[in-house]
């Protein structure tokens, strides 16, 4: 969405006129984006999470090319089914996730920007507060799906997970590395937005408006792909922290550990991964909602 957006900002012109609040197609179109993103990109973040756990067996392999002695690993000592590891909660967590983050994003936006014509900076500012909202939200299956993609933890199901983790750590352990995931998330969404925004700012207007929605999605896989460069350390952080509360109580202690064991580059550890999930799945978030609020928009009319 854009400065620009004709379509998006007559579909709140719309609903903000009537007094509504964002209507069940954003909700729906958000979690459904997250679900197919999640089936289909699931082995790039059990990548990613086995990346950046040191524990993670190899077998006698060197670690010199980590990302393919981890595929072979899971690939030759588990089974095809691991690189799919925290589907069931990585779903139960993209349902509400998408749907909340473009619910709480629009409504924001309808009710309180006066013009409904936001600038960049309030794009910015209001996709860090929705990705807040989201965070603070569904933390505790952040915590079971970062478990259960590392290996090292083995709950039959998403309930056991959350209730094992309660019982044996209480709140703590369901709420563990929150401020690490604000750290990263709320950083990462207003650097999207930014790049988002005016990424689609510098494209000529005659190529936008002919193009739109490839427009929208080129520059929605380019800013996923910045933030994601500038925002990835605190992702380190978050998954150490889940899956080694005692040893990395606070951001100081996780960030004391993992310089002194795998130094400045220990802050990047799984980062291809993370770029490839995060730049395919806005693309194919943000054309998915353009569409279905234009399709919207014309069905109105």
């Amino acid at each position: 969405m854009g400065n620009n957006d004709e379509q998006t900002n007559t579909s709140l012109k719309d609903k903000k006129g009537k007094g509504h609040y964002p209507s069940m197609t954003v909700f729906f179109t958000g979690s459904c984006s997250a679900v197919l993103c999640s089936i289909l990109l699931q082995p790039l973040d059990v990548l990613k999470t086995r990346l950046q756990n040191p524990d993670t067996p190899l077998k006698g392999r060197s670690r010199k090319f980590r990302i393919i002695n981890i595929v072979q690993h899971i690939y030759r000592h588990e089974n095809i089914r691991a690189f799919w590891y925290g589907t069931s909660a990585t779903i139960l967590r993209g349902i509400p996730a998408g749907g909340l983050y473009f619910c709480t994003y629009d409504w924001l936006i309808t009710n309180l920007v006066p013009d409904l014509h936001p600038t960049t900076m309030q794009h910015t500012v209001l996709g860090m507060s929705a990705r807040a909202v989201t965070d603070i939200t569904l933390i505790p299956l952040s915590v079971v799906k970062t478990r259960i993609e590392s290996g090292v933890f083995h709950y039959d199901n998403v309930i056991t997970g959350l209730s094992h983790i309660y019982r044996k750590e209480g709140v703590t352990g369901l709420t563990s590395g929150l401020i690490a995931v604000l750290a990263r998330d709320i950083p990462t969404s207003g650097a999207y937005m930014f790049f988002f925004n005016e990424i689609r700012l510098l494209t000529p207007d005659s190529i936008r408006k002919a193009n739109e929605h490839v427009v929208n999605s080129a520059s929605a896989g380019m800013a996923a792909t910045f933030a994601s460069l500038i925002t990835h350390p605190p992702d380190v952080m978050k998954t150490q922290m889940q899956l080694f509360p005692k040893k990395n109580r606070t951001l100081f202690a996780v960030v004391r550990n993992t310089y002194k064991e795998h130094g400045f580059l220990g802050f990047y550890q799984g980062i291809l991964p993370r770029i490839m999930k995060r730049t395919i799945f806005a693309a194919i978030a943000w054309t998915l909602y353009e569409n279905v609020k234009t399709i919207k928009h014309k069905i109105k009319k």
